[in-house]
């Protein structure tokens, strides 16, 4: 996927022609509820998709999200739509077999953090791009129509009561629990701290109601048929 992989930012950027920009690979990892497809998607565009400009400013808004089916290896691509050039996605988990909370921020912490919001997508309407090779810096390509894409949650919210001198930059973990016993769902929403010790790993536990994701299903993964059992010939 990229023809000069380095751990030196500096000695990709500017000598690819595609692949992921540095540092900006597959930052989030979804399975669908039966198991039956992953979905990987990108931090932001693709080189070839006019991640970056001349100056290698980061410009592309069209980042694209791979489905893999997990028996056959069969592939699709789709276009998530970033609202800024300077956001990134950091997440992303499955409501159901074709809708999915998408975590989109800015890499501001603190008072200056300004956008840190939850998305729900769809994909049942968007088209596969798996056969374009280069998306737009912006807009879309004729006929091309991107995951349907709207606000979820605002974690940003005054409501909420977290932001603050303390909240985080780096947002990027999004799961699922047990439903709470008043029927709501538990979605807990988590950040990373890049391993330094001062930096806090925080938790937010949010109750969503259930009709706010009206198709949500619960993973219900079972890989026992991949689980084949040898009584004489154990590994």
């Amino acid at each position: 996927m990229i023809d000069l992989p380095s751990d030196d930012p500096n000695t990709e950027l500017g000598k690819n022609a595609f692949g992921r920009q540095s540092n900006r690979g597959v930052e989030g990892l979804a399975i669908s509820p039966d198991g039956s497809k992953l979905y990987g998607m990108m931090q932001n565009a693709l080189i070839q998709d006019g991640g970056l400009d001349g100056d290698l400013k980061r410009v592309g808004l069209n980042n694209r999200i791979v489905e893999i089916d997990v028996e056959t290896g069969a592939t699709r691509e789709f276009v998530y739509v970033l609202d800024k050039k300077s956001y990134g996605v950091n997440e992303i988990v499955a409501l159901n077999d074709h809708e999915f909370l998408v975590l989109e921020r800015d890499s501001n912490a603190g008072t200056a953090a300004a956008f840190k919001r939850l998305f729900k997508i769809g994909i049942a309407g968007a088209s596969d791009v798996r056969d374009v090779k280069q998306l737009p810096v912006s807009g879309q390509t004729a006929g091309v129509i991107p995951v349907a894409k709207a606000r979820f949650l605002d974690l940003l919210d005054p409501a909420h009561g977290l932001v603050g001198a303390t909240f985080p930059e780096k947002i990027e973990g999004l799961a699922f629990g047990p439903d709470l016993p008043d029927g709501r769902r538990m979605l807990v929403v988590t950040n990373d701290n890049d391993f330094v010790a001062e930096n806090a790993n925080n938790f937010y536990v949010f109750a969503i109601e259930t009709w706010l994701p009206p198709n949500y299903q619960s993973q219900r993964i079972s890989f026992n048929h991949r689980c084949d059992r040898d009584d004489d010939h154990h590994h």
